[in-house]
């Protein structure tokens, strides 16, 4: 190589910016929910309290690309959220209009939670262990009914009327029981007439 020829320096690779995945691969923002997916919709500080919480954890460093991921993801999040208020508007209109002359129902219907199935799952069998098979549980409850309705009563009535010896009834008083037996007066009459509300009682008039 000839003094007059200066030696050429390696030609650098192109500064790639920052959207470019094939340099920022490891600032791409994994996020814990999916955008638009009902997990992330319906939680309230899940998404949007990750979300900003990786945006104040970058927003004091140097990697401004990281954040503008972050930034963009954001913008997704709330757009998605935004679209979805809407649809749900259009929808309880359309069911305003579906129900007819019961508006009041669409709401509770929106709200209601989901019934459970009508099922027990497990029971205590008479040694105290915990049955889980449907069939042990079905024999159980069939046991017990049997022997429930099957079991003869052994009345006796020295105890029974021992039992009720110590047991002191209340009773009326005579003024009360006079009062009770004695004919309604007037007074009684007109008073029960204007306690009721007007138009549910008829008075003749002598």
């Amino acid at each position: 190589m000839g003094a007059g020829h200066a030696r050429r320096r390696p030609r650098s690779a192109p500064d790639r910016g920052c959207g470019d995945p094939g340099r920022h691969r490891s600032h791409v923002v994994v996020l814990p929910f999916r955008i638009g997916s009902a997990e992330g919709l319906a939680m309230d500080v899940g998404p949007k309290g990750e979300l900003s919480q990786l945006e104040q954890e970058h927003s004091d460093t140097a990697d401004t690309c990281t954040l503008g991921h972050i930034r963009v993801k954001v913008q997704e999040y709330q757009e998605t959220a935004l679209s979805e208020i809407r649809h749900m508007g259009k929808y309880a209109v359309a069911r305003t209009y579906g129900e007819g002359d019961r508006p009041g129902k669409v709401l509770p219907n929106l709200i209601r939670p989901s019934r459970s199935a009508n099922r027990m799952n497990k029971s205590t069998a008479t040694d105290g262990s915990i049955l889980t098979d449907p069939e042990d549980i079905a024999a159980r409850f069939r046991e017990y009914y049997q022997t429930l309705y099957t079991t003869k009563a052994n009345s006796e009535p020295n105890v029974i009327k021992e039992y009720l010896t110590h047991i002191v009834l209340p009773k009326l008083s005579e003024s009360d029981t006079e009062a009770l037996v004695a004919p309604f007066t007037l007074i009684e009459i007109a008073k029960a007439l204007g306690s009721m509300a007007e138009g549910k009682a008829r008075v003749l008039m002598a």
